[in-house]
């Protein structure tokens, strides 16, 4: 748990003066050496070559590759159109399934059941997030071993958005919001502190 609340606290730091991360998956996630092991109190979040200012509308996109595009929201996967512009909502997803993999101490790759990722299509990769939200186990299992505070938080960063028609409540905002509106982001960072990065904090080992 203290490595997903230092996580997510690194973002909530990052989101708070409009920078988005753009990259967030395991690998990015680094840790200081204390001689003889990892300091896994201590997580980094690295991997901030393609990390941007939210308010610029144009920017480097990461490289299509399936090793990638499995931890991306589905509409900035492969060759995205250079119209879609990156979010904080996508950013909070992908950390979503970090925080899975945290959980597990396993690969995104190994819960999703996808031991060659190189013959992942990018119609699979892109119907990661509706399987996760709906027939897939996953969730259940989350629920079972991290307990209802955990599961509630990684539900809501895959979820994002709220949906009334999807049962979602993600965090508070809808789909066709606009994220760069003040009031929008304000609400976004306030209901990802209150139901991650507090939720996280709450939870007891």
């Amino acid at each position: 748990v203290a490595i997903a609340c230092k996580l997510s606290t690194s973002l909530m730091y990052l989101h708070s003066v409009n920078w988005l991360h753009k990259a967030i998956r395991s690998d990015n996630v680094v840790f200081y050496w204390d001689g003889s092991r990892p300091n896994l109190e201590q997580p980094i979040l690295a991997g901030f070559e393609y990390a941007r200012h939210g308010a610029h509308d144009i920017s480097e996109r990461p490289d299509p590759n399936p090793t990638w595009d499995i931890y991306r929201w589905p509409s900035i996967q492969g060759e995205a159109p250079a119209a879609v512009r990156s979010r904080k909502t996508f950013d909070i997803y992908s950390l979503g399934l970090v925080l899975m993999e945290i959980l597990f101490w396993k690969p995104l790759a190994t819960l999703l059941e996808l031991p060659d990722l190189s013959t992942v299509t990018l119609l699979q990769s892109k119907g990661i997030r509706d399987h996760l939200l709906g027939e897939s186990e996953c969730l259940d299992n989350v629920l079972d071993i991290g307990g209802k505070k955990y599961h509630g938080v990684v539900r809501r960063c895959l979820e994002g958005y709220f949906n009334d028609e999807a049962g979602h409540s993600g965090l508070g905002i809808k789909v066709d919001d606009n994220e760069s509106d003040v009031y929008t982001s304000i609400l976004l960072q306030e209901r990802y502190v209150e139901h991650v990065v507090q939720e996280l904090k709450g939870i007891q080992v």
